[in-house]
């Protein structure tokens, strides 16, 4: 089993970076999962780590001489030290518990209603939670297609997957044990429903579209906000060397006694110059290493976001997006926004043009 004495602790985030990297490139060859012991042999721990760290700073991190076992190493590295929110935690032993207390007919669509409402929650991270769980199975079922090759059954993948969620859902080892019984089981009949054989973005295609629109609209609005922000601090500027003049004059007025009233001003007329001197130079360091590198950044997850969203949904608009809130709209209703949506997002793209200007 993978584990370090200080493991690093990832965000969900991360972790869906990496399931969705290391998926995507396994899947390229599915019979790669004919290996035997797949999920269930540990890989390489410092492999596992390089491929996580190489994933998380955009490095190449395929590798000859990793094995299947190094990849799904790195997924369950990752999945087990993640950041997990007490909401999350409660959520999923809640499903866990009504899955094993259902009737067999009910218990796979039970977990599959719940990943279901994690994607269509509109809440990013409730999102990635619910991918996060998708994608494990996704792969687990594609190891199950050759379990006469690679012998693992869904009870023996069920046996490997139920720690995934128990290590990063609780760390008393009282409950541990019994936690993790439970989501074996769970894990089995999760693994014996066919609803996880179609990739992620195509069976919740319609939901990703809806979440990259929310997440191009955050940011178009964080850039809306640092552009204000960087405009203040020019103004503040402007002002700091204003005043800087103005007391440079009223020094020079001192110094050739046009105003002396007896107060030792030059000395603070100059204090003044130094300090909005000071104030000036942290405000450009801060445009500088701060502001205008935050901003560029933005622009460039805007441009990709756009790039990803425009090959996913091809000529077709699924959402109208409000400029207060989002919402979905079903195709029967797509001819009769379809005008509204276009002024819309013409009216949104020269707001934006014209705070960039």
């Amino acid at each position: 089993m993978l584990n370090f004495k200080n493991p690093t602790i990832y965000s969900t985030k991360e972790v869906v970076t990496v399931l969705r990297a290391i998926s995507q490139f396994l899947l390229k060859d599915p019979t790669i999962f004919q290996a035997e012991g797949v999920f269930r042999i540990s890989g390489t721990m410092e492999n596992s780590q390089y491929i996580i760290d190489s994933i998380l700073q955009n490095k190449n991190f395929i590798h000859r001489m990793y094995s299947v076992h190094d990849y799904l190493g790195a997924i369950k590295l990752a999945v087990i030290n993640r950041i997990i929110t007490p909401i999350e935690s409660e959520a999923m032993i809640s499903m866990n518990e009504e899955v094993l207390a259902s009737s067999e007919q009910v218990r796979k669509d039970i977990a599959s209603v719940f990943i279901k409402k994690m994607v269509n929650s509109g809440d990013e991270n409730k999102f990635h939670m619910g991918e996060i769980l998708y994608l494990l199975f996704h792969l687990a079922k594609h190891a199950l297609l050759f379990q006469n090759k690679n012998k693992m059954t869904s009870k023996n993948l069920g046996v490997v997957m139920g720690p995934y969620f128990v290590n990063s859902l609780e760390t008393d080892p009282m409950k541990v044990l019994k936690l993790m019984q439970s989501f074996t089981e769970t894990s089995q009949i999760m693994l014996e429903d066919n609803s996880y054989l179609t990739p992620f973005d195509e069976t919740f295609r319609a939901e990703c579209i809806y979440m990259m629109k929310k997440k191009i609209e955050m940011l178009e609005n964080e850039e809306i906000s640092l552009i204000r922000l960087r405009e203040e601090k020019a103004a503040k500027i402007i002002a700091l060397k204003r005043g800087i003049a103005d007391r440079k004059l009223e020094l020079a007025d001192i110094k050739r006694n046009i105003i002396n009233d007896g107060i030792d001003e030059e000395e603070i007329f100059k204090s003044d110059i130094i300090r909005m001197q000071q104030m000036i130079l942290l405000l450009k360091q801060e445009d500088k290493c701060t502001d205008l590198p935050k901003l560029n950044q933005i622009r460039l997850e805007i441009t990709s976001f756009k790039e990803k969203l425009s090959k996913k949904q091809g000529n077709k608009e699924l959402f109208y997006m409000n400029k207060k809130h989002s919402t979905l709209i079903s195709p029967s209703l797509l001819a009769k926004f379809s005008e509204e949506m276009d002024t819309d997002k013409n009216a949104k793209l020269n707001k934006t043009k014209k705070y960039m200007n």
